[in-house]
């Protein structure tokens, strides 16, 4: 979906916009403090500016080298 200044990987956005809305960015074979470092610099926020309930940021990594997935989710 494009948003701020490129396309986020995945915004769920409520139909009911009191509800839950979020924002995921994936990462290969690297933190997701870089995925979410991602949608703060890229502004992917912006998609979610209607949305009045609780506005959530997921990043998550996958290390291609151990196969584990990392997740971090902060409220935006």
């Amino acid at each position: 979906m494009p948003s701020g200044k490129g396309f986020a990987d995945f915004v769920f956005i409520p139909n009911n916009k009191s509800k839950p809305a979020f924002i995921i960015e994936l990462k290969k074979d690297s933190t997701p403090d870089d995925a979410l470092k991602q949608i703060e610099e890229k502004n992917y926020a912006s998609s979610l500016k209607d949305c009045t309930g609780l506005k959530l940021a997921i990043g998550v990594s996958y290390s291609s080298k151990d196969k584990k997935h990392s997740v971090k989710v902060v409220e935006i």
